[in-house]
């Protein structure tokens, strides 16, 4: 695909108020992002993705270069060879003062690329970083941890890469990353002791992928963590942690903790923490407990 090509169909958008280009697949390569990023018929983008093409390291130099990308808010390169030389140019370029959301998916990045990423003082606007099925490990991960450098990241995706019980931990005490809301560690083989850890610490994070769901699933006394981040916290986790637990209805011994529990904490706690329940396993049980409640069944099943 040409770059004059691309500069007409960003006209194209921007006449219908569309500041974006969205260019997945279209083989575009180092020779085509250099003359692209230098016109300045790019300067009011502000969504752009080159996500599945031919780009690579002096691709991403290019794009760290360009002085039209003040308005940018979101830049997709995954599945690129940016690798870690790439990322270097990307992380010490001022080019990028706005940038909410980052993905580097399957980019071939190491510890390297991650520890530069961390170090990096121009990335701090970041509420969404995409690092996932790179190869990324202890190192890496450390240094995304202990990085003051992403005080509003509120998304962090990691899986795909060779993560371990310790480096998860080491992201959920993070003190730096207060803001995050969702862990992603899809597909991740780690232990239940380590999820269960992760869910105790994030306060404030939802928790995304099956091996959390799964160890939820595996003990019915992990339900009473799951039933305390309803009820402490009045919010609803990420849903998708609760397909796994449609085949494991609550025990008797359960319910009669949540009602314990329920007496200090208002009814739409009560309800939240009733809603992810399977409807046809419990539903006996939570019309019971909703009448002594005096809290509707639909209030309880939205």
């Amino acid at each position: 695909m040409r770059h004059e090509t691309i500069l007409d169909r960003f006209q194209q958008n921007l006449a219908q108020g569309k500041p974006d280009l969205w260019l997945r697949e279209k083989r575009i390569t180092d020779r085509v992002v250099r003359p692209l990023v230098a016109d300045s018929r790019l300067e009011r983008i502000e969504y752009l993705s080159l996500s599945s093409n031919s780009i690579g390291v002096k691709g991403a130099k290019a794009l760290a270069s360009s002085p039209y990308f003040t308005r940018l808010l979101y830049l997709n390169l995954s599945n690129n060879k940016i690798r870690d030389a790439g990322v270097h140019y990307l992380a010490a370029s001022r080019a990028f003062p706005r940038l909410t959301c980052l993905s580097l998916e399957n980019t071939g990045i190491k510890n390297a690329g991650a520890i530069t990423l961390a170090q990096s003082p121009h990335l701090t606007t970041l509420h969404r970083l995409t690092l996932s099925h790179n190869k990324i490990s202890k190192r890496g991960i450390e240094a995304l941890a202990t990085s003051p450098n992403f005080p509003l990241l509120r998304k962090l995706d990691l899986w795909g890469n060779d993560l371990a019980d310790e480096d998860v931990a080491a992201l959920a005490a993070s003190p730096w990353l207060a803001k995050l809301e969702v862990f992603d560690f899809y597909s991740m083989s780690l232990s239940d002791e380590a999820c269960l850890r992760v869910a105790e610490r994030g306060r404030n994070c939802a928790i995304q992928g099956p091996a959390l769901a799964a160890a939820l699933a595996a003990d019915p006394a992990n339900l009473f963590l799951l039933a305390r981040l309803f009820l402490e916290r009045g919010r609803v986790v990420e849903p998708p942690l609760f397909a796994a637990l449609d085949a494991t209805p609550p025990t008797s011994l359960f319910w009669g903790w949540l009602e314990r529990q329920a007496e200090q904490v208002s009814d739409l706690a009560v309800s939240q923490a009733l809603s992810f329940f399977p409807t046809n396993a419990c539903l006996q049980q939570r019309a019971s407990f909703c009448r002594r409640r005096d809290v509707s069944l639909e209030e309880a099943l939205f």
